[in-house]
C-alpha cells in the first residue's frame, strides 16, 4: 500500500541515473573516433583535473563531474579490447557502485564488466582500488580479463594470490587497481599490523573497494572472524580419551543435541558416565579440566560429519565451506574443535593455537572510506547490510526480460526410503527364505536399520564402505547368497557386486534400493537427459552429491560431478563450461562454479583456449619438481574467458575429449602446431613459468593490442579454432533454447533464501529460457528442525506413498517462513559478533595506530621519554595521597619503586623530595628520568652507534605484541564470563564494554612500564673481534 502511495523507492533511485546514462550515450559519438593514444590520454587529463582538488569534498565533486566522460572512455576501451560494450543497465550498475551502494544484478548480467567502470574512475586519484572476489582463480581471471581494459587506458593492475612473497604483494598493492580475495586482504591487514619494520608492510592506506558476490563475503562469512594464531602445546592424549568417551555415550540417554543452536548438552547421566569412564571426580576440576575436551568430542561426533562439513585429505582434516562447498585448506576450527575431529578420524592431532591477531570481516571492510558491492541476491539481507555496513541495495534491471520459470516445490515423505518399511519387507522376504539386499544412503541409516532388524531377530550382514580386499568381497557375496540373509550396505560398489553375484528371480535376491526424494531426483535427471535438456543439480554436501551420482550410474545417465573432493574441484571450470550443452547432467554443490556463467550450447571461447593450452603448455612450461597447486583447493587459478578458469592440474594438460564439440580440421590443427613451434623458437623449449604461459593464452584470446609476435600468431589460430567450434555451439544453443533451456534442480532448502535464489539464478541468464524446481523431503534439516512433524503426521494420516510427492503453496510458504526465522537467528548471531567485536575494534584501532606510529617514527626517543614520565606519574600517584600532610607521604617507598624501574637514579634520597609539592615531585622526577635516559643512551650507543634507536623500536613492538596477545586471551575469557551476568539482570554487552575498557587501560599502562623497565635494564654486549688463525 505504501509503495502504491509513495511510489517504488528503487525506481526513484534508477530515475536519478537515467540523465547520466543519456549523457554517456551522447558522449559515445565523440569518444568513438579517437585513436588508441588519444583515448589513453584521457586518463592523464582526468588525473590532472583531480590533482587540483584541495580536499576530499572537492575530489568527490570532481569525480562526479568527470563520471559521464570516464564511463564513456571505459565503454569504448571495453569495445576495443574485449569486444564487449557496456549496456545501459550496466552503466547504471557502475553508478550505483560509485555511489558506495550494493548493485543487485541477476546472474549473467556482466557484473565483472560493470566493476571496470567505478574501478577506473576511483583509481584516477592514485590512492588505489581493491576489487574483491571470493576465490583465487576468480581474482586471477578478472585481473587478466578485465585488467586488459585498465592497462589499455594506462592504469597499473595488480593481483594478490596465495603463496605470494611479501615483495610481490607490496608491488601488487601499489598498483592503481588490485584484484584480491577477501581472506588475502584481511590476513595481509593483520600481518601488516604484526610487522616489525615498514619494509614488511605490504598494504597502502585503504581508499575504495568493490566486492563481487558481496553477500557471500559480508553475510555468509561474517560469523567467522579472521584469526592469525600461534601454536600452543596441549596434551594429545586428552583428545583421544575424550573421543573414546564420545563413542561410548549415547544420544538422548547421555546427551541431547540442539541442532538449531548447533550445540550439545550433557545430561546428569552423561556427566556421571563420562566421569566414570575417565576415572575423574569432576569434569570441571580447574587442575585437571575435561569438560572442554568431552563437549568438543561429542560435537565432533554429532554435528561435524565427514564429506559434509569436512573431508580427510592426506591425513589432514580440511574444512568444507558450508555456503560455497569449496575446501578451505589451512583454515582450522578453533577452541580445540579441530583437534577433537582429528581424534575422531584417527589422524595426527595438531597443536592447539593461541590468537595473535583477529578481526571480523564486518569491521575489516568498515575500514574502507568508500565501500561498494555487487551480487545477484542481496535484497533479502537488505536490513542487515544497511544497519551494519551503511550500504543501500539498489536493484538494477536486467538487459533482457527474464524467461525463467520457477516451478512449485515437491515434498517427499523420506529422503532415501522409510527404514521401517524396509525392515517390514525384509521380514516378509526372509520368511520366504529369500536373500535380501538393502542399499541405504549413509552410515547413520545403516546403523538405524540394523537396530530395527535386531529388534525383530533378523540375521543381517552390515557392509559399510568398500571391501578392503578381494577375499572380503568374495565373502560378502558368499554370505549374501544364504537364504534369509539380509545384506545392508551404504556402498554402491557393494550393491552392484551383490546384484551381479547373487541370482535374482522369483525366489532369488530381493532388492530394496534408494527411494523417496533422491530416487525422484535421479528419475527427473534421466527424463531431462532423454529429451536433451541440460540439467544442473545443486546439492548441499559431498556425501549427497556422490549418492545421486551413484543413482544416475544405476540409470546409465552420463553426468559430471562437481563437489569439494580435490579431483572434482580441479575440474570445476571444465565441468561448468559444459553444463549448458545438450543432454548434459551436472551435479554441483549449490555455490560451486559461482562467478561463472553457464552458456547454453557450450562455451566455444573456453573450448578454444583449452585446445590451445593442450598443445602450447607441454612445450612451453618449465619443468617443476613440485607443480602441485592442489593444496590450495582451487585448481590452478587460470583465466578462462567468459568466467571459466580450468582447474586441471595434469602434466599433459590434456582435457577430456568429450568437451570439444568437433575435431579440428587438418588446416587449423597444422596452424596451431606451427604457432606453438614458433613460440618455442621465440621463448625457448619449456622456458616459461606456468602462470606466465597462462597469461600468454589469455591475452591471445582477447583483443588487447600487442606487439608480441607469438601472441599475434596464437590469436590468429584462436580465431580459426573459435570459428569451427562456434558453428557447432551456435546451432546447439538454438536447440537447447527450443527445449526450454537449463533446468536447475534444488535438492534441499537452505537456511537462507538467498542461497536458494543463487542456485535458481543459474538458469535463464541474459534472457535465455530456463526452469527451476526444488525436491524436498520431511527429513531435510530445515523441515525436520522447523515443524516437519506436523506435515509428516498429515502424510501418514493420508497414507502417502514413498514415491508420491505433495505440492502445496501453503507448504512452500511455511518453508519460507521457517527460512525467515533461521535468517533472523543467524542475523542475531552476526549482530552479536559485530557488537562484541566493535568493542575490540576500538581497542584494535588504538593499538594498531600506536604500532604504526612506532614503525614510521625514525626517532622514538621522545615516545620513550613520554612513557617514562607517565610511569613516574603513576608511581607518584600510587604512593602519595595528596589529602595527607606532606610529612606523612611515603617518599622512601616511592623512591624504592622509582629505582626499581630506573637503576641510574640510585643516588636519589627521600630528603631530595622534601619540601616539594605533588606537582613539583612529578616535574623533578620527569627531569631526572630524562637525564637518566640520556646517560643510558650514551652508554648503549658507546657499544654501537645508533643501537639505542633500534632497541627502542624492538622493545616497544615486542611489549605491544606480547601484551596485546595476552589481552586478546583476557577478552575471550571476559566474553565467556559476562554471558552469565544476564541472569543477574545485567546487560552482558555493557559489562563487556566497561570491563574490557578497564583491561585495555591496564594493558596500555603495562606496555609503558615494561618498555621503560626493559630499556633501562638493557645491557648490550660488546662484540668480541674475531681473530682468524691460520692453520699451517
Amino acid at each position: 500500500m505504501l509503495k502504491s502511495l509513495l511510489g517504488d523507492p528503487n525506481q526513484r533511485k534508477l530515475k536519478k541515473y537515467k540523465p547520466l546514462v543519456n549523457d554517456i550515450n551522447l558522449l559515445e559519438e565523440e569518444i568513438e573516433p579517437l585513436s588508441d593514444d588519444q583515448l589513453r590520454a584521457k586518463t592523464t587529463e582526468f588525473r590532472e583535473r583531480l590533482a587540483k582538488a584541495k580536499n576530499k569534498d572537492e575530489e568527490k565533486q570532481i569525480l562526479d563531474d568527470i563520471l559521464p566522460e570516464a564511463f564513456a572512455v571505459v565503454r569504448e576501451a571495453g569495445k576495443r579490447v574485449l569486444g564487449m560494450r557496456h549496456f545501459d543497465v550496466q552503466l547504471i550498475g557502475g553508478m550505483v557502485l560509485h555511489d558506495g551502494q550494493i548493485a543487485e544484478m541477476k546472474t549473467g548480467e556482466g557484473k565483472t564488466l560493470v566493476s571496470t567502470l567505478p574501478a577506473y574512475l576511483n583509481a584516477l586519484s592514485g590512492k588505489g582500488v581493491h576489487v574483491v572476489t571470493v576465490n583465487d582463480y576468480l581474482a586471477k581471471r578478472d585481473a587478466e580479463w578485465m585488467g586488459q581494459v585498465h592497462r589499455f587506458l594506462g592504469l597499473s593492475v595488480g593481483l594478490i594470490q596465495q603463496n605470494m612473497s611479501p615483495i610481490e604483494r607490496q608491488k601488487n598493492y601499489a598498483c592503481d587497481i588490485t584484484y584480491a580475495t577477501n581472506s588475502e586482504l584481511g590476513f595481509d591487514y593483520l600481518r601488516d599490523n604484526m610487522a616489525t619494520s615498514m619494509e614488511e608492510v605490504v598494504q597502502r592506506p585503504f581508499n575504495y573497494c568493490v566486492i563481487d558476490e558481496v553477500d557471500s563475503v559480508l553475510i555468509d562469512e561474517a560469523r567467522t572472524p579472521l584469526i592469525i594464531s600461534g601454536q600452543v602445546e596441549r596434551p594429545t592424549e586428552k583428545y583421544l580419551q575424550a573421543a573414546g568417551v564420545a563413542r561410548a555415550l549415547k544420544r538422548d540417554d547421555h546427551y541431547e543435541v540442539d541442532e538449531k543452536q548447533r550445540n550439545i548438552l550433557l545430561t546428569d547421566e552423561g556427566f556421571i558416565a563420562a566421569e566414570q569412564f575417565l576415572g575423574v571426580a569432576d569434569l570441571f576440576d580447574p587442575n585437571d579440566p575435561w569438560a572442554h575436551y568431552v563437549f568438543n568430542a561429542i560435537k565432533a561426533k554429532e554435528l561435524f560429519i565427514n564429506d559434509v562439513n569436512y573431508i580427510v585429505r592426506n591425513g589432514e582434516i580440511v574444512i568444507v565451506d558450508e555456503f560455497t562447498g569449496r575446501v578451505m585448506p589451512g583454515r582450522r576450527w578453533s577452541d580445540g574443535l579441530h583437534q577433537a575431529i582429528e581424534a575422531k578420524e584417527g589422524v595426527e592431532i595438531q597443536n592447539e593455537t593461541q590468537t595473535l591477531a583477529t578481526i571480523t570481516y564486518q569491521n575489516f571492510f568498515l575500514l574502507y572510506p568508500k565501500l561498494a558491492g555487487m551480487t545477484g541476491t542481496a535484497k533479502t539481507e537488505e536490513a542487515e547490510l544497511e544497519k551494519i555496513y551503511k550500504l543501500e541495495v539498489t536493484l538494477v534491471p536486467t538487459n533482457q526480460p527474464r524467461r525463467r520459470i520457477d516451478l512449485s516445490d515437491v515434498v517427499y515423505k523420506t529422503e532415501a526410503g522409510d527404514l521401517k518399511t524396509f525392515a517390514r519387507e525384509c521380514a516378509e522376504k526372509t520368511a520366504e527364505s529369500r536373500p535380501v539386499l538393502v542399499w541405504v544412503a549413509n552410515l547413520e541409516a545403516m546403523s538405524n536399520l540394523s537396530q530395527l532388524l535386531e529388534e525383530q531377530g533378523l540375521a543381517h550382514n552390515l557392509c559399510p564402505g568398500l571391501p578392503q580386499s578381494t577375499e572380503q568381497a568374495r565373502e560378502i557375496v558368499r554370505q549374501a547368497k544364504h537364504p534369509g540373509m539380509i545384506t545392508v550396505t551404504n556402498s554402491y560398489e557393494v550393491y552392484r557386486m551383490v546384484r551381479q553375484g547373487v541370482p535374482d528371480g522369483e525366489n532369488g535376491l530381493y532388492v530394496l534400493g534408494i527411494t523417496g526424494k533422491w530416487s525422484a531426483i535421479a528419475l527427473e535427471c534421466d527424463e531431462m537427459h532423454r529429451t536433451g535438456r541440460p540439467v544442473l543439480v545443486g546439492t548441499t554436501s559431498v556425501e549427497k552429491s556422490e549418492l545421486l551420482s551413484q543413482l544416475l550410474q544405476e540409470l546409465n545417465v552420463p553426468h559430471n560431478l562437481l563437489n569439494a573432493k580435490p579431483e572434482n574441484v580441479e575440474r570445476e571450470s571444465e565441468i561448468i563450461a559444459q553444463a549448458g550443452r545438450m543432454g548434459k547432467v551436472t551435479i554441483a554443490t549449490n555455490m560451486a562454479g559461482r562467478g561463472t556463467d553457464i552458456i547454453l550450447g557450450g562455451n566455444s571461447d573456453y573450448m578454444a583456449r583449452l585446445k590451445i593450452r593442450e598443445y602450447f603448455m607441454p612445450r612451453i612450461v618449465e619443468p617443476e619438481d613440485d607443480d602441485d597447486f592442489s593444496g590450495m583447493g582451487f585448481g590452478d587459478s587460470r583465466d578462462g574467458g567468459q568466467g571459466f578458469a580450468p582447474g586441471r592440474k595434469i602434466k599433459t594438460w590434456k582435457a577430456k575429449s568429450d568437451i570439444y564439440p568437433t575435431e579440428l580440421s587438418t588446416e587449423t590443427e597444422e596452424a596451431l602446431k606451427e604457432a606453438v613451434h614458433f613460440a618455442v623458437q621465440q621463448y625457448g623449449e619449456r622456458s616459461l613459468p606456468e602462470l606466465e604461459a597462462e597469461d600468454k593464452i589469455a591475452t591471445a584470446a582477447e583483443k588487447a593490442p600487442t606487439e608480441d609476435p607469438v601472441i599475434q600468431r596464437l590469436r590468429a589460430v584462436y580465431k580459426m579454432i573459435r570459428k569451427e567450434y562456434d558453428a557447432f555451439t551456435d546451432s546447439e544453443h538454438e536447440e537447447v533454447v527450443k527445449l526450454g533451456g537449463l533446468h536447475v534442480i534444488g535438492t534441499e532448502r537452505h537456511e537462507s533464501r538467498r542461497i536458494d535464489n543463487q542456485l535458481r539464478g543459474r538458469a535463464g541468464r541474459q534472457g535465455d529460457p530456463g526452469s527451476t524446481k526444488f525436491f524436498l523431503s520431511l527429513q531435510d534439516n530445515l523441515l525436520r528442525i522447523f515443524g516437519g512433524d506436523r506435515v509428516a503426521g498429515m502424510m501418514n494420516a493420508f497414507r502417502v506413498e514413498e514415491d508420491m510427492p505433495i505440492e502445496s503453496k501453503m507448504l512452500t510458504r511455511s518453508l519460507e517462513g521457517a527460512q525467515k526465522k533461521v535468517e533472523t537467528y543467524y542475523y542475531d548471531i552476526r549482530k552479536q559478533v559485530f557488537e562484541y567485536d566493535e568493542v575490540m575494534n576500538n581497542q584494535r584501532r588504538a593499538i594498531y595506530a600506536e604500532r604504526r606510529r612506532v614503525l614510521e617514527g625514525m626517532d622514538l626517543k621522545e615516545k620513550v621519554i613520554e612513557y617514562a614520565e607517565r610511569t613516574m606519574d603513576d608511581i607518584v600517584e600510587a604512593y602519595i595521597n595528596p589529602e595527607l600532610p606532606p610529612e606523612e607521604w611515603e617518599l622512601d617507598k616511592l623512591l624504592s619503586k622509582v629505582k626499581e624501574f630506573v637503576y641510574l637514579l640510585n643516588d636519589l634520597e627521600p630528603s631530595d623530595l622534601e619540601d616539594m609539592t605533588l606537582g613539583e615531585i612529578k616535574a623533578f622526577l620527569h627531569e631526572q628520568a630524562r637525564i637518566a635516559y640520556d646517560l643510558k643512551e650514551a652508554e648503549v650507543d658507546s657499544v654501537s652507534p645508533g643501537l639505542m634507536r633500534q632497541a627502542e623500536r624492538f622493545f616497544i613492538l615486542n611489549r605491544i605484541d606480547t601484551l596485546w596477545r595476552e589481552h586478546l586471551q583476557s577478552m575471550d575469557g571476559l566474553r565467556e564470563s559476562v554471558g552469565l551476568r544476564g541472569y543477574g539482570q545485567k546487560d552482558p554487552l555493557i559489562e563487556y564494554k566497561s570491563e574490557g575498557y578497564e583491561l585495555f587501560l591496564e594493558m596500555m599502562i603495562n606496555i609503558r612500564r615494561d618498555v621503560v623497565y626493559s630499556l633501562f635494564q638493557f645491557q648490550p654486549q660488546q662484540q668480541q673481534p674475531q681473530v682468524e688463525v691460520e692453520v699451517v
